[in-house]
């Protein structure tokens, strides 16, 4: 019983609370400084598919905190407008990243800059994203997220990402900021 009202108020707290604390960013994706990109040899990177749900759970559910349960629901693969990226070394997975396509139908739309959102021009979400601890720092992210802005200007039309970064994570805000992600609420 305690861990269910433990998990009720982590999503109370998380929707109605936490989400009034984040920091909105936008980057026009030909703006776009890929200069950053490094090789991380050895791994490989691609877009999920059903046939990788099992190699997911296997990999990935094992490392996963609260915040990485609640994203599980994406990881379903029932949703034709959320991508999910991976990067395996080997052959394990080491990271996923998930992007909606369209940010009007993302988790934004749950926010308060759900009214902001149609101001930006075929704009998708960079959502949640996660790498195991062991592979921190080896300049994963990164890359992933240059696939990942390449394909959607190419593949999907997409002119605008837009991500949330949450105050206590300054590195993330420098970060997509570095990236030339701009403050926009």
């Amino acid at each position: 019983m305690f861990n269910k009202i433990k998990k009720i108020y982590a999503f109370f707290r998380s929707t109605f609370i936490d989400q009034r604390k984040y920091i909105y960013l936008n980057l026009e994706l030909d703006q776009f400084d890929n200069s950053f990109v490094r090789d991380n040899e050895g791994l490989n990177i691609h877009l999920a598919d059903i046939s990788d749900k099992e190699k997911i759970k296997a990999d990935l559910y094992p490392y996963f905190d609260n915040q990485q349960n609640y994203f599980k629901q994406y990881l379903s693969f029932d949703d034709n407008d959320v991508l999910c990226y991976l990067a395996s070394k080997e052959t394990k997975i080491v990271h996923y990243f998930l992007v909606f396509k369209n940010a009007k139908n993302s988790p934004l739309n749950k926010t308060r800059f759900k009214t902001k959102i149609g101001n930006y021009d075929r704009a998708a979400y960079l959502g949640n994203a996660f790498t195991i601890s062991s592979e921190r720092g080896g300049w994963i992210v990164l890359q992933v997220l240059s696939v990942i802005i390449n394909e959607l200007k190419i593949s999907y039309n997409v002119k605008n990402a837009l991500v949330l970064v949450h105050p206590d994570t300054p590195r993330a805000l420098k970060f997509y900021q570095r990236l030339g992600f701009k403050r926009v609420y």
